[in-house]
């Protein structure tokens, strides 16, 4: 049996009010945990198509992303962007940095392709 003893290494946000103030961020950490679980389990040969939560169609929608071509492009480079997060060690004590960093990196691309689509149309 595996005893779990909760500290700062294995919290999932920094602090109680991480989600609670940025709900945003939150989801996309919580989006690129679960990639990281589908696709290792992916990786085993197992059926995914049940275990994935779709909380990347979730963020988009949020965001107000729609379902033209262009979007559909950016979901595929969303998808690749989360990618890196399979280089983060998860059993390491310094996980918390890197899967932030990125998570970060990513909202900046999106926060900018949002931009973009309004100015586009407005």
């Amino acid at each position: 049996m595996i005893n779990y003893k909760p500290n700062k290494i294995n919290l999932i946000y920094e602090d109680n009010s991480t989600f609670r103030k940025r709900p945003d961020m939150a989801l996309l950490r919580d989006h690129l945990v679960g990639y990281r679980l589908v696709q290792g389990l992916e990786k085993t040969g197992l059926d995914v198509l049940n275990f994935d939560l779709c909380l990347g169609e979730t963020i988009f929608a949020l965001m107000g992303f729609g379902s033209s071509e262009e979007e559909e492009k950016l979901f595929e480079d969303f998808l690749n962007w989360s990618e890196k997060v399979m280089n983060i060690n998860f059993l390491g004590e310094s996980r918390c940095e890197p899967l932030n960093d990125l998570r970060d990196e990513i909202y900046r691309k999106l926060k900018k392709e949002q931009k973009l689509r309004k100015l586009k149309n407005n």
